[in-house]
């Protein structure tokens, strides 16, 4: 008997072809075989008795899709994650960032929003809190939904305390969230920060203009053609002089040409994954060779 759980690149494809047909969730970009471990997962979960049976659920039960979804998201998140990347925000970039008089910040695939979070807490120690908005997107309703709550298990603070002192925190932590019971809820003045809302990165477009976007650990879940097209939509959003900061796992170096550190893009950091737009004219000086 064929393991139900064994997807083939043309059972993808055909996934992929119910999906866009039936609810406009375009996931022909995504790395197969992420997400064939992913819809094996689901799979299994339903004790689905063959793919055909799976195929048909999704096209006729949204609550199936809606698993699929799920399984999809990257939730992968923490607050204040890769704290050096947070103090380097703070000292390098968001002083840059006050010569704005109004500051826009992209939270591309934010999922639970600790990101978004992370960041509303920079911009309040920073003094910029006033002019500043923080777009937090995801491609997920059901997560977006969750990270505008603002709800965190109280069990996860004590890690979270740390990034936040490790990335150059003023204040206690305890400051911007209140507990109840087993969790923790951030302060509204941090959510006034905050617009949260789903947003496609396959498939729809520019949503403002930014100074800063950061996208970290998300694009390693594209295919190389996925990838691009998501690295021209920020740089179709970024203002001259923006910054791009990426996750740990990922590189421009390996973007086509025309995205490349040296062509469209300079890194202020490699080590650290943070990138800035680069003037029409050429004439840039990377803030990694002022800063050392």
């Amino acid at each position: 008997m064929e393991n139900p759980t064994v997807i083939t690149d043309r059972q993808l494809d055909l996934l992929i072809d119910v999906v866009r047909r039936n609810y406009s969730y375009d996931f022909s970009d995504f790395g197969k075989p992420t997400m064939q471990r992913r819809v094996s997962a689901v799979m299994t979960e339903l004790k689905s008795a063959s793919f055909d049976e799976l195929l048909e659920r999704i096209a006729h039960e949204e609550d199936i899709f809606l698993k699929i979804l799920r399984g999809l998201s990257i939730n992968v998140t923490s607050l204040f994650r890769e704290p050096k990347m947070f103090l380097y925000l703070r000292q390098h970039i968001f002083p840059r960032l006050a010569s704005y008089p109004n500051i826009r910040i992209w939270s591309a695939g934010t999922s639970t929003g600790e990101e978004a979070y992370s960041l509303a807490i920079l911009l309040q120690e920073t003094g910029l809190a006033d002019r500043a908005q923080i777009y937090a997107t995801d491609f997920n309703p059901v997560i977006i939904k969750t990270a505008a709550q603002g709800k965190i298990p109280l069990k996860k603070m004590a890690e979270y305390t740390r990034n936040y002192q490790l990335s150059g925190g003023m204040h206690s932590l305890s400051r911007y969230y209140s507990t109840s019971q087993d969790h923790a809820w951030f302060e509204k003045s941090l959510k006034d920060n905050i617009v949260f809302s789903t947003h496609n990165l396959t498939t729809d477009g520019v949503i403002n203009e930014f100074q800063l976007i950061l996208c970290r650990n998300v694009l390693i879940y594209f295919n190389a053609e996925g990838q691009a097209k998501k690295l021209q939509l920020f740089r179709n959003s970024l203002t001259l002089n923006g910054y791009l900061c990426l996750g740990q796992s990922e590189s421009l170096r390996y973007a086509p040409a025309n995205l490349q550190p040296g062509s469209c893009f300079e890194a202020v950091n490699e080590e650290l994954k943070i990138y800035q737009c680069r003037p029409a004219n050429g004439n840039f000086k990377a803030l990694e060779r002022q800063n050392h």
